[in-house]
Formats: C-alpha cells, structure tokens, sequence
C-alpha cells in the first residue's frame, strides 16, 4: 500500500518549540505529509536552521518561521496576533514549547520560569487562538506532555516555588498542569 503523502495537504499546522527535537521532528513529518507549518522558536539562527532542515528533508517549501521567546507573556499574545496575520485558518496547534530550569528564577510578568515557559504559554496561545481554531472547522489542539505528570502536584500555595523549589518539582507540576488544561 503506498504512503499517503498528502494527507496533510491544505492544512496548516502551528509548532512551538520547533528548533529542535519533538517539534522540528513534528514539523518535518508533517511537512512530509503535506502541511504547510509554521515554526514557532525562540532563537532566529536556529529557527532559520530548523526551517531549511524541514524543507530540505521533506521536499516542501511550506515551511515558515516566527519568533517568539513565550516565556513572557506579552511575547505569547503579540505571537497570537502574527500568527492571526499570517494564517486564515489553523488546522492544529502543537503546543511543544518547554523547558527546565535548575534555579528558582522569576520571569519579568512575576511567574516561576518553569511554570511560564511550560504550561502558561501555551494555554495563553490556546485561548488567544481558539475563535480562530473554532472557525477553521474540525481543527486539533495537541500539548506535548510527559510521564513527569505522573510525580506533578499543583501546589496552590506556592505556585511560583518561592517557598521551596525543585526543578523536577516545577516541571512535575506544569506537565500535569498541561494534562489537567488539556482534558
């Protein structure tokens, strides 16, 4: 049975987190599948990397780049409004962005960096993006998680790790964080 190459095509698909493992793999399987995706990165010389990598290895010239640094929150929303720009309809939003940060560190809008990057970010992308996922029709909300979940607690009252932080702690709980905003 022949591959079906362009089970993808016409549909466009938003990646965060895009430079470099499960994103830019994500990119490049669904570029090769016939999506047109658009690559969300913080950093411009390896975003511009991950973008000629994805064309060069998929055969499509589909393949678009914005930047974005999500760990601020005033990023993520003018990143929503490019994105609204720049495509009619999203067909999936792969929410990939993350990180892990061994020292307690406060972003500049007061959130715990781990907690901003991993899961802030992307749920404030979702909403900001839902009228336009509603209104491109049967469209997919995808946010990569991990087995960390499993070892998350949300703790209420010290959300931002200012009492106690672990780093494993602080990626635990935005992972289940994602699953919990994702269900």
């Amino acid at each position: 049975m022949a591959e079906n190459t362009a089970i993808m095509k016409g549909k466009t698909v938003v990646i965060t987190g895009a430079s470099s493992g499960i994103g830019l793999e994500a990119a490049l399987g669904l570029a090769k599948l016939g999506a047109r995706v658009v690559m969300v990165a913080r950093d411009k010389q390896l975003g511009l990397k991950a973008v000629d990598y994805v064309k060069t290895n998929s055969g499509s010239k589909s393949a678009e780049l914005l930047l974005c640094d999500m760990s601020f929150m005033k990023n993520v929303r003018k990143l929503a409004a490019d994105i609204k720009k720049k495509c009619k309809k999203i067909d999936v939003l792969l929410n990939n962005v993350g990180g892990v940060f061994g020292k307690h560190t406060l972003t500049p809008d007061g959130f715990e960096w781990t907690f901003a990057l991993d899961h802030l970010a992307p749920f404030l992308l979702t909403n900001l993006l839902l009228p336009i996922l509603k209104k491109s029709g049967n469209s997919r909300v995808v946010t990569v998680a991990s087995v960390a979940h499993m070892m998350g607690h949300i703790n209420f009252d010290d959300l931002m790790g200012e009492k106690k932080y672990a780093e494993m702690g602080a990626y635990s709980q935005a992972k289940l964080a994602n699953i919990l905003f994702s269900n």
